[in-house]
């Protein structure tokens, strides 16, 4: 079959002419203004059968012989192509057969019944379909009329080219949704022809990244059925002639995904007043999202089709409203008692959202006893309606005992920070009063940082009772703070964390040293001591100098322990943080969005921090399990600087769950959904 030309389009023009409408190039203010270009809107949606797909049809059926006619024509299609052959069929007065795969769309059915085609639904996807009527056009002598693969088909497509040109000559760039490629490579041999300075952009969806893949690897291969939206450009595999026009005149093919096409629909139907379904929107979605860059530019977009599916309809207007930051979902686990509900709904209100939905459950294996769930659909104006919405009131993500932990923390951080900077500055104790007794210093130095680590750990523990719900929204698109509060929340990832903080309490305890066991020492004789008592000494002698306690536990077991402060808040606030890491590295892995990596930065921080915050510990694992002298005797040398790397450590530890909660927050927003594990 020889190359379609112009003169192969211009003779289909002329067979379409009184029999299709020459649909509008309407320019768009809206989407101008949106891409800083000349913005114009190719409206096949509004052609006859809702979709381009009548032109190529009707010009092939035209172009049978009388012979041929009186078989009468066959087609597979779950759509548009078969709403255009049944609808061409019927203007010529040819009979048609319409073969759709047995789940296609009901309303898409009664629309290609309507048109007056036999019906005939077979297989559970296309291929069997395509099967079908391949095999009744074989034993009926029926004229099979393929979507794309045909001369006369690509040339009728072709006759929106020339219908642009006729408009605007002089346009920049173009911009069509590609599948098999029929379109793209009609309407590309008409403007190329034309216009050779033109460019044609072809877009497909992420999940059938047909075309894509042939032009970028120089290779055909077909791809297995995946869910998409876009259904109309769900193409496994692209035909011979389309392909031979599109490596010769298509100037590039870029990608979308479906939430980006959402997007595009409901900008659509709201500024542009026009409905496009999913694969009809393709090409807007593309600029929209940047893959195509129309600045300074005169382009046109082909809006392919508007049939759409009026349930996939709202699930697109739901879809958009949630990108555009004006319908927030919030899952909310609240007390099972009178009056809870209503704070909430107060809380909304003084935001002055509104309420739209409203979803109660008692009942469920997720739903802790005393509690329910409760799912709230809110609709706000924009963005920062919704932040204020989530940052006022009952809406934070703590409650009243929550804050006073916070409060319980910041003072005792605070507490020890002073120490910490007195120790480096002064290698003094604090509020000395002169007396030259290291027993008094250190009683004053120990009691502050107890008190210090008292009011650490009531405050972390006060933080964890005191989290409050949103702990998650409905649909799944968390922020960052809803992730860690939703780890904090799962009892599964607080086990994990709980235990591993203990580990790692008890590991530091005993390779620090800060719990001694010497069976080959008489502590009578070694020290004088013949029961449980301690005394005070200054440690670890020049720069650093440091209080130390030194405690004889049970003299006659030969166990005791020697505590300095450092060791203390090694021993306290580390677990906490640790365990803090582990759990959120736990939940991270088990609820990471759908292809998204680096989800283990928690578990590889909090191991950082776990030998950074002690060297001596990271010496002897590494000499014990790898027999390594060097880095024992390393860490020996390093641990009169330990606060230093203390310094270093404690930042890791709360860095890492921030990023991997904005990661997971990051994948979300960009419509991967929750992969649970």
């Amino acid at each position: 079959m020889s190359e379609v030309t112009l003169a192969d389009v211009e003779e289909a023009k002329q067979v379409l002419r009184g029999v299709v409408r020459e649909t509008p190039l309407d320019r768009s203010r809206t989407f101008s203004e949106l891409t800083s270009s000349e913005f114009y809107l190719k409206l096949e949606n509004l052609q006859k059968t809702g979709s381009f797909k009548m032109r190529g049809a009707y010009v092939k059926i035209s172009s049978l012989s009388a012979a041929e006619r009186r078989h009468g024509v066959v087609a597979a299609s779950a759509g548009n192509h078969a709403q255009g052959v049944a609808y061409s069929a019927s203007l010529l007065g040819v009979k048609s057969t319409i073969v759709m795969p047995e789940q296609a769309s009901p309303a898409k059915v009664d629309a290609t019944k309507g048109y007056g085609a036999s019906l005939l639904l077979s297989g559970r996807t296309f291929d069997d379909a395509m099967k079908r009527a391949q095999e009744i056009s074989r034993k009926e002598g029926m004229v099979l009329i393929h979507a794309f693969e045909d001369k006369k088909v690509i040339s009728g497509q072709g006759t929106i080219g020339l219908e642009m040109a006729d408009e605007q000559p002089e346009l920049d760039e173009i911009i069509i949704p590609v599948g098999g490629g029929g379109l793209a490579s009609g309407v590309a041999v008409a403007m190329k022809a034309i216009n050779p300075k033109v460019k044609i952009i072809g877009v497909q969806s992420e999940a059938y990244p047909t075309v894509y893949r042939a032009l970028g690897q120089g290779r055909v291969s077909k791809i297995e059925s995946r869910e998409t939206l876009a259904d109309g450009i769900a193409v496994k595999e692209p035909g011979k002639i389309t392909l031979k026009l599109l490596k010769r005149y298509l100037d590039g093919v870029v990608l979308v995904s479906d939430a980006e096409i959402a997007k595009a629909i409901f900008l659509l139907l709201e500024r542009a007043k026009t409905l496009a379904e999913p694969a009809g929107a393709a090409g807007l979605a593309a600029v929209l999202s940047g893959a195509v860059n129309v600045r300074g530019k005169k382009c046109a977009v082909v809006i392919s089709g508007g049939n759409i599916d009026m349930y996939t309809l709202d699930q697109m207007v739901a879809k958009g409203l949630e990108m555009e930051h004006r319908l927030l979902r919030l899952e909310f686990a609240l007390a099972d008692r009178p009056g809870a509900l209503r704070e909430i709904i107060d809380a909304v209100a003084e935001a002055k959202a509104n309420v739209v939905d409203v979803a109660h459950q008692r009942m469920g294996s997720n739903v802790p006893l005393g509690r329910a769930t409760v799912v709230l659909s809110v609709e706000t104006q924009n963005s920062s309606h919704t932040k204020r919405l989530m940052a006022g009131g009952r809406l934070k993500p703590f409650g009243p005992y929550g804050r006073v932990g916070a409060a319980a923390v910041a003072a005792g951080s605070t507490l020890i920070l002073l120490q910490m900077l007195i120790w480096f500055y002064s290698q003094t104790v604090i509020w000395s009063d002169g007396r030259t007794t290291v027993e008094g210093q250190v009683a004053r130095f120990f009691f502050l940082e107890s008190v210090s680590l008292f009011l650490i750990v009531l405050g972390s523990y006060s933080l964890y009772r005191g989290l409050e719900p949103p702990v998650g929204r409905a649909d799944g698109r968390w922020s960052a703070a809803e992730v860690l509060v939703n780890a904090l929340k799962s009892r599964r990832d607080v086990r994990i964390g709980v235990t591993v903080g203990i580990l790692y309490a008890i590991f530091y305890a005993v390779v620090s040293s800060m719990v001694v066991y010497q069976p080959s020492v008489d502590f009578t004789q070694a020290y004088g001591v013949t029961s449980t008592s301690w005394s005070a000494v200054a440690c670890c002698g020049g720069y650093g100098t440091i209080p130390m306690i030194v405690v004889y536990l049970l003299p006659q077991l030969h166990l005791g322990l020697q505590l300095v402060p450092l060791d203390l808040l090694l021993l306290v606030v580390v677990p906490i943080l640790i365990a803090f890491n582990s759990a959120v590295a736990s939940f991270a892995f088990r609820n990471r969005p759908r292809g998204s990596r680096h989800m283990w930065i928690s578990g590889f921080g909090a191991a950082v921090a776990l030998f950074t915050s002690c060297p001596t510990c990271a010496g002897y694992f590494l000499g014990g399990s790898l027999g390594g002298l060097a880095a024992t005797s390393l860490a020996v040398a390093l641990a009169p600087y330990q606060l230093a790397f203390v310094v270093l450590s404690l930042p890791v530890l709360l860095l890492t769950p921030l990023l991997v909660a904005r990661n997971i927050s990051k994948g979300l927003r960009d419509g991967c959904g929750i992969g649970g594990r």
